[in-house]
């Protein structure tokens, strides 16, 4: 890998979630990229009120640009808030106004090595972009992950980022990704970078078998009950027209680091 070309400055952000063993391999991996690669980005862990806070672990970060905010309340199915937290801040480098924001899950890696593809590669900001995820350990099938994908900070907010009413729906509970996804595509529709692959580390179980590393346990919380609530929010704002975010940020945080 050579670092003679051009790097577009990008913020990357990480929502965390009592998930420690899976902060700590990030942060091992976020440690073996070169400080001309580093140079280039802002490292962002927006921690969701964790019982296990993000902040011990993050220090380890040898980088300098690197930010840990924490969200103040607890609040069920937050990823989409967290992560319009983390953009809202977003600022790789000082006097860029339009940085591409680098979004996904604490559970999926991007090596130095697809960090420095993607970011090389002659970029338009009148297209967002989403690469490949392949799963550790035997890194055998490649697919896209809707929550992985690059995109200008001007295009996250001309949507307003995630819309909060759309919390709880399809996906595990989170819901709001695809209509997040259709609305961005919109007004910067989707390329896919293939040769950009990240690694998926985090399910609790594949074909039986246990993850390499555990994700957060998020079964306490009743996904029925918030299925509905998004169910009726999509189906209002569809009914009168208008499926924009609104109020991107309604929980106090904090910056820690």
């Amino acid at each position: 890998m050579t670092e003679e070309s051009t790097i577009a400055p990008c913020s990357l952000i990480w929502p965390y979630f009592d998930n420690p063993d899976m902060l700590r391999h990030q942060v091992e991996v976020w440690n073996r990229y070169s400080s001309s690669l580093a140079a280039h980005l802002q490292f962002i862990v927006v921690d969701d009120c964790s019982t296990e806070p993000a902040e011990p672990i993050f220090r380890e970060l040898r980088h300098k640009n690197k930010v840990l905010l924490r969200v103040m309340e607890r609040l069920p199915w937050n990823q989409h808030q967290a992560r319009n937290i983390g953009a809202s801040v977003a600022q790789p480098m000082k006097g860029v106004e339009n940085p591409w924001l680098y979004l996904s899950d604490i559970d999926i890696v991007l090596t130095a090595e697809a960090a420095f593809t993607m970011l090389s590669k002659p970029l338009d900001r009148s297209y967002h972009y989403t690469v490949e995820r392949t799963f550790a350990p035997d890194f055998s099938a490649r697919k896209v992950h809707p929550n992985t994908f690059l995109c200008s900070k001007a295009a996250f907010w001309q949507i307003n980022g995630y819309d909060l009413e759309l919390i709880g729906g399809y996906g595990g509970g989170y819901g709001g990704d695809g209509e997040f996804a259709r609305q961005l595509s919109g007004i910067c529709p989707r390329r896919h970078l293939d040769d950009v692959v990240t690694i998926g580390y985090g399910r609790r179980e594949r074909n039986g078998e246990p993850a390499v590393i555990a994700d957060a346990d998020t079964r306490s919380l009743d996904r029925d009950e918030w299925q509905k609530k998004y169910r009726a929010a999509f189906d209002r704002k569809r009914r009168i027209g208008d499926m924009r975010s609104r109020r991107p940020i309604r929980a106090q945080f904090e910056r820690v680091l």
